[in-house]
């Protein structure tokens, strides 16, 4: 985690290639992760606790709203829920599931 700007060509060094560039391990200064996506998104006032909506069909069709009725409005807070769940299976969860671990067992 470089705290200082580094120079292109090599990034140990600063920007102006005058010093080594300061940096921090990630156990140090640990990073903060935020799971965004603006492309389909909406904006809700506070006071709205519990918005409806009729659902937008992206990629992944496999939320259980899409099961159902599909253009019955629903809070879509669940579902973006559900996605983000669903995205840490596939891309954490399933990649191991086929595995054989056994040989870590002594």
């Amino acid at each position: 985690m470089f705290i200082d700007a580094w120079h292109p060509g090599d990034h140990y060094m600063s920007e102006d290639y005058k010093r080594v560039a300061r940096h921090r391990t990630r156990t140090q200064s640990p990073p903060r992760y935020y799971c965004i996506d603006f492309s389909i998104s909406r904006k809700y006032e506070a006071s709205n606790t519990n918005p409806s909506e009729v659902p937008i069909f992206g990629g992944d069709k496999e939320a259980p709203e899409f099961k159902e009725d599909n253009y019955k409005p629903r809070n879509p807070f669940p579902t973006d829920v559900w996605y983000f769940g669903h995205a840490i299976q596939e891309i954490f969860l399933d990649v191991r599931r086929n595995n054989d671990f056994s040989s870590c067992i002594s």
